[in-house]
């Protein structure tokens, strides 16, 4: 009491000795609704002292004084406000005090809240005694996210209150903390919910008959995974799988902590989350099935794999939802059970597949994503395209190269267009043959691939293939491709770009390729 009185005069006499001038002292005479230019010069004020602590203890002292004075409730609100920049010990016995008050209780408490200070705790430890309704409430919010384990075993006790309100606080807070002590008294209180929740808990709660049931179980089941998350971080991963696959199995537990619990046990268990994924794919419920394929891309692959081998089993629209789930992963154990989706009755299926089988590696897949490619529709070709130009290693190349020597016309085509999509320029000499096959689809894709990749050589050989075409639609395409080569050399090979262009520019009249010719032309001048 000596200190309280003591530290009381010393803000009595700063209130006496401040300048006219002084921000703060200006205070005393703020009321609501005038000008706020006295709060924004304090507020500037205390931002400029957070760097200095001899100057942040000064400002907090002079703050503390209006606190003290008979200055308006809004200039004391205010004045909390600044106290969560700058306060200290010396600002916690003033706060504490101001808990209870109806008008200041939620400022006050949020200084201290935001105050590193175990006496700024203690305060609001204490607070839990004294404190009703809102203000309590606020009180229980604010240790929730100061997270310290020193305030489980007082926040464990509001667990007992006959107030559902107090009592959901104390839950949401228990999970922010986190820790074994809160786990246990989480889980005592999903044991009144369901006896097997609650097996192994330490500690019993005394949740009245009327808490238990207005309570909104979604705090409570969300507090209780957070604890569980926690735990995985400390390394009680065993605790943390036991409480996903206790939690998922119980009846009282909403879909969505559910799902969520299923996720959890995906993360910390694959292998134990596998069978009951398969069980919520081959559920009717539209959301549970997309919840279970979305889980399927967050498995390793290699658990993913069992799943995708029941692809056939599943309905089509989950068969695609599985596969778009594990897409970006790579896995030789994937790669099997997507080549067999690729040939899938379904459409959305195929598709899928085929986007799939893009993100593997290796060469097996080449030959499915021709045929996807070659013989698909529209929509189900440009995602074969897409896959073959994705794929990753050099046997790739050298196999796309072997394919201009298969039977199928459209196939071979598929893979000449490739290698131009690719830039397998070690290719040029198969395309430049390719030039004289006898079926103009494959002639078409090496036309466009060699005005991929050619240099001055083969811009000679475009230009002898379009004096020799007879389809007025093959002219265009070697135009175009010659012109493509023209451009790019145009800054090194100035002469033969400049006689590429006049020879398109003589053979074919169509104005977009007349515009692109004069375009080099002009360039090269």
């Amino acid at each position: 009491m000596r200190v309280y009185v003591a530290l009381a005069w010393l803000l009595c006499s700063l209130v006496a000795w401040a300048a006219e001038d002084d921000p703060i002292a200006s205070l005393d005479g703020y009321r609501a609704g005038q000008d706020r230019a006295p709060l924004t010069a304090v507020e500037d004020l205390v931002r400029a002292a957070t760097s200095d602590p001899k100057r942040a203890a000064d400002v907090e002292l002079r703050l503390l004084s209006v606190l003290q004075s008979g200055a308006s409730i809004e200039a004391k609100q205010f004045v909390c406000s600044q106290l969560r920049l700058v306060g200290s010990d010396s600002s916690v016995l003033f706060l504490g005090r101001m808990l209870n008050d109806p008008r200041l209780g939620h400022m006050a408490r949020q200084a201290l809240e935001a105050m590193p200070s175990a006496a700024a705790s203690a305060a609001l430890r204490q607070a839990l005694h004294t404190t009703r309704g809102d203000l309590l409430v606020g009180v229980i919010n604010s240790l929730g996210e100061r997270r310290e384990a020193t305030s489980v075993s007082a926040l464990t006790a509001q667990l007992d209150s006959r107030d559902v309100v107090v009592v959901q606080a104390a839950i949401s807070a228990l999970g922010k903390i986190g820790g074994e002590a809160a786990f246990d008294a989480l889980r005592a209180v999903a044991g009144r919910f369901d006896p097997a929740l609650g097996e192994g808990a330490s500690i019993s709660v005394n949740l009245s008959e009327d808490a238990r049931r207005r309570l909104d179980v979604r705090y409570l089941f969300d507090a209780l995974l957070a604890c569980a998350e926690r735990l995985i971080e400390k390394g009680r991963a065993d605790r943390a799988v036991d409480t996903f696959a206790r939690i998922y199995r119980a009846t009282p537990v909403p879909r969505p902590q559910r799902v969520a619990a299923l996720a959890g046990l995906t993360r910390a268990a694959p292998d134990r989350a596998v069978p009951l994924i398969v069980q919520l794919l081959r559920s009717p419920d539209r959301a549970s099935q997309a919840a279970a394929a979305n889980l399927v891309g967050r498995l390793p692959p290699a658990s993913a794999a069992p799943i995708v081998t029941l692809l056939d089993t599943l309905p089509t629209v989950e068969q695609a939802l599985v596969i778009e789930a594990v897409s970006g992963c790579s896995d030789r154990a994937l790669l099997f059970p997507l080549l067999k989706a690729s040939m899938s009755p379904d459409p959305a299926v195929r598709a899928a597949a085929l986007r799939a089988l893009g993100h593997q590696q290796g060469n097996r897949q080449i030959v499915q994503l021709l045929v996807g490619a070659a013989s698909g529709g529209n929509a189900e070709s440009a995602v074969a395209r897409e896959s073959l130009s994705r794929l990753d290693g050099p046997e790739v190349d050298a196999d796309l190269m072997a394919q201009l020597d298969q039977t199928s016309v459209a196939m071979r085509a598929e893979a000449a267009r490739s290698l131009g999509v690719r830039g397998v320029t070690n290719a040029i000499p198969r395309l430049v043959k390719a030039l004289g096959d006898a079926n103009g689809p494959i002639r078409f894709a090496a036309i466009e691939s060699l005005g991929q990749l050619g240099g001055e050589q083969q811009l000679q050989d475009l230009l002898d293939h379009l004096g020799r075409a007879d389809a007025a639609a093959e002219q265009e395409v070697a135009a175009r491709a010659a012109l493509a080569i023209a451009r790019r050399i145009s800054s090194t090979s100035r002469g033969p770009a400049r006689a590429a262009a006049e020879k398109v520019a003589a053979s074919i009249g169509a104005a977009p390729i007349q515009s692109e010719a004069k375009a080099i032309l002009d360039a090269v001048q």
